[in-house]
């Protein structure tokens, strides 16, 4: 069986939002633009506001791509060694803090794909303990493996969010520990 998620945006663009009704009736169970996330605040709060009318969930890929620069490895010691542009978890924590504060706001049907990082547990911690609705998910090596992976499998080490650091692993794990997390999900995603 497929259940088909349909953008949420035209071309995945981040500009204007799909008939996220036409869509719906045509069989999407959810929305996404995979990979990206969405610039303007005042969008964000327009997708959640949908997400209700058409009775579906959006499902966010938390990251400022701004933030993010050129980077495709942890930022810190590995990402130094190797002379390689480094991912502040920050990219991924902005958005994340950003989402909850507007769906704390507004009460849309949300998602948060594939947290990364310890502050990103923490941020769902926080918001859930204020009564905030929504879901998230973690992805399996984000808790079971660190950053040192990046030594050892070079380019077949990168994933987004990138492996973290070992403090970042607990705070995950905790996070899972404590059942703050709904799912647990593959992510897979075959770029070239």
């Amino acid at each position: 069986r497929i259940y088909p998620f349909a953008s949420v945006t035209v071309g995945r663009k981040g500009e204007q939002i799909v008939d996220m009704k036409a869509l719906a009736d045509a069989g999407a169970v959810a929305f996404s633009d995979d990979g990206n996330s969405f610039k303007e605040a005042t969008m964000m709060r327009d997708i959640l506001e949908q997400t209700k009318l058409v009775d579906r969930v959006v499902d966010l890929h938390c990251e400022d791509k701004a933030y993010t620069g050129k980077g495709v490895v942890n930022a810190g010691k590995i990402a130094e060694e190797l002379g390689l542009p480094g991912i502040s978890s920050v990219a991924e924590d902005i958005e994340i803090a950003r989402d909850l504060i507007i769906q704390e706001e507004i009460g849309g049907n949300m998602h948060i794909a594939h947290l990364g990082s310890e502050r990103s547990v923490e941020l769902v911690r926080f918001f859930r303990n204020r009564g905030v609705k929504f879901t998230c998910e973690l992805i399996p090596h984000q808790f079971s493996r660190t950053e040192d992976i990046v030594r050892e499998k070079g380019v077949l080490a990168k994933v987004k969010p990138p492996f973290r650091g070992q403090k970042d692993v607990d705070g995950i794990r905790r996070g899972l520990h404590d059942k703050l997390v709904d799912v647990i999900a593959s992510d897979h995603c075959p770029y070239a």
